[in-house]
Order: C-alpha cells, then sequence, then structure tokens
C-alpha cells in the first residue's frame, strides 16, 4: 500500500518538475468546477464547459433529492483538506479549497474525466467493468492492477469520481448521491460502510431515477417484485439484485417515511438490520402486490428419525 503510495507521490512530482511538455505529450489537463477539481485525461475537450454544467446540475439534483443544497467551496485553499494538483498543460498548480456543508470542513471532489468507457476501463488495468466509480479513499488503496500511474497520482484525496465524460446525467447523479450519503453519515455517527449493501445502491437509485430514466426504473421495480415473489430480506443482496430491490425498497421507505425519515433510519439500518427488515419489509411486499409475510422454505429432512 505504502509503496504505490510513494510511486504516486514520486509520479507527481516527477511531472511537476518537467513543465512545461509538449501537447502530444500532456497526460491530463486541470480545469476547476464549483466542487472542486477536473483532471481531462490529456487534452482539455472542446465540450469541456458543457461537461462542467452537467457535473454542477448532477450535484444539484443528487443532494437536492434528499432536501439538501450541495457544498460550497471555502474562500482559501489551506489546511489538510485543500487540493492541489499540477496541471501539465500549463505548469500551473492548480488548487481546490476545502468546501463547507452543513456547518463541517469537507473535501473537495476530484472527477477523472475520460473520454469514453472503452479509454476509462483499459486506464484502469482493463479488468474491472463499471459505468463510473466513487471513491472515499485514495485510489492506490484498492486492489486494483495495472493502473497508469498519473490516475493514482491526481486521484489521492478522500473524494474522487472517475467517469466517462460520455456517461449519462443518471450515472452521474448516482454516484454523487453517494457522496452525499457519506456526508450525511459521518456527522450523525453512522459508518455507511456497514449499511446493507441494498439500502446504500437504493439511496443512490432512487436520487437517479427522480430526475432520469423513468421507463428504466419501471423495470427495476419489476425486476424488485419478480425476486421477492421467492426471496427474503437479510443484510445483504447480490451485486446483480441490490440497484432493483435497494431502489423498490429505498422508494417505499420514502414514500412511508418521508425523505428524512429514512435519513433518520438508517441508524437503525447500520446497527440493527434485522429489525429494520421485521418492521418494513412486510408493508414493502404489500406494496409490491405480494403476500406481506415472507415464508423462508426449508428443504425438508428426509431422513428417518427414531
Amino acid at each position: 500500500m505504502y509503496g504505490r503510495r510513494a510511486a504516486s507521490l514520486l509520479f507527481l512530482v516527477l511531472v511537476f518538475t518537467a513543465l512545461p511538455l509538449a501537447a502530444a505529450d500532456i497526460l491530463y489537463s486541470v480545469s476547476r468546477w464549483s466542487c472542486g477539481l477536473i483532471v481531462w485525461d490529456g487534452e482539455m475537450p472542446e465540450q469541456a464547459a458543457e461537461v462542467t454544467l452537467r457535473l454542477e446540475e448532477a450535484v444539484t439534483q443528487a443532494f437536492g433529492f434528499w432536501g439538501y443544497p450541495p457544498p460550497v467551496a471555502l474562500a482559501e485553499c489551506k489546511g489538510s483538506k485543500c487540493v492541489r494538483i499540477p496541471d501539465p498543460a500549463t505548469g500551473e498548480l492548480i488548487r481546490a479549497p476545502a468546501l463547507s456543508w452543513q456547518g463541517r470542513e469537507t473535501y473537495p471532489v476530484v472527477v477523472v474525466m475520460f473520454p469514453d468507457r472503452k479509454r476509462m476501463l483499459l486506464a484502469l488495468g482493463g479488468e474491472r467493468n463499471f459505468g463510473a466509480i466513487w471513491l472515499t479513499q485514495p485510489l492506490s488503496r484498492l486492489p486494483i492492477e495495472g493502473v497508469e500511474p498519473w490516475i493514482e497520482s491526481v486521484a489521492s484525496s478522500y473524494r474522487t469520481m472517475i467517469t466517462p465524460m460520455t456517461a449519462d446525467d443518471g450515472i452521474w447523479i448516482h454516484e454523487f448521491a453517494h457522496w452525499f450519503t457519506y456526508q450525511w453519515c459521518y456527522p450523525q455517527g453512522v459508518w455507511p460502510y456497514l449499511l446493507p449493501n441494498y439500502i446504500k445502491e437504493g439511496m443512490a437509485e432512487a436520487a437517479r431515477f427522480s430526475v432520469a430514466e423513468p421507463e428504466a426504473a419501471k423495470e427495476w421495480h419489476a425486476r424488485a417484485a419478480e425476486w421477492a415473489a421467492s426471496n427474503c430480506l437479510t443484510g445483504s443482496c447480490t451485486q446483480r439484485m441490490m440497484y432493483p430491490v435497494g431502489l423498490s425498497l429505498v422508494s417505499y421507505l420514502v414514500r412511508t417515511l418521508g425523505a428524512e425519515g429514512l435519513l433518520a433510519s438508517l441508524s437503525g439500518w447500520m446497527s440493527r438490520a434485522s429489525a429494520m427488515i421485521d418492521r418494513y419489509e412486510s408493508g414493502w411486499r404489500v406494496s409490491l402486490g405480494l403476500p406481506s409475510i415472507c415464508v423462508k422454505y426449508e428443504p425438508m429432512d428426509l431422513r428417518f428419525t427414531e
């Protein structure tokens, strides 16, 4: 872990001391946005302003779904939460000050932006498959091999989104909704890592589908109902089902409790998931048109007993 981190820092220093580079040698370019910095793969594209505006709107929608404004930048770049990235295209050290949200300082967001999904996946080693990724720790700490060194050097803070600029708005809203979840949870003493995966992903999907892709949302709800017809909620879902089940359950909880009520319930979902399932599963199942009781069928023991 520490070896990769040291290598990333050394790479950052070498890039900075080698400035300026010829355009053909530019690994990345840096620009600012309201919540931090955007690191563009290669030269900054012509549509940079349009993409930046889309990011701004996605953050507003992700936080707004839960009734909160997005974080705002502080006036000065100082302290441990300030992020600094050298721009090989200009030779300038670009700074992003810490953000303020609900009276607390937090890290600015570094968005590592690729021209398309294929290029992003190749730059990250080519072995993983995702539309975008949200990180709350330096990329170098994750077990991902084959990452291009410059990516680890710029994705070294605690709030990073890696994405292609061809991603639709819903994907960005989903990822920024994860940001909201972390920002809300930590001051409340809730550890997001301990939430059931369908609650975490369901919160992100609920924000996403509130403004985009209504037809896809219907399909997700139908898949959740099909799953619930033969499965009961537990502490987690499979990777494939945590998104539709999460969307369906969180949507039900928001309708039942309201957005603030759902947020207030997260402490229970973190520490007493089984009790929360007992409290809410039956109502959720009824909302899907299913029997309220989820019967867990056990295989019959056919052995003779005396």
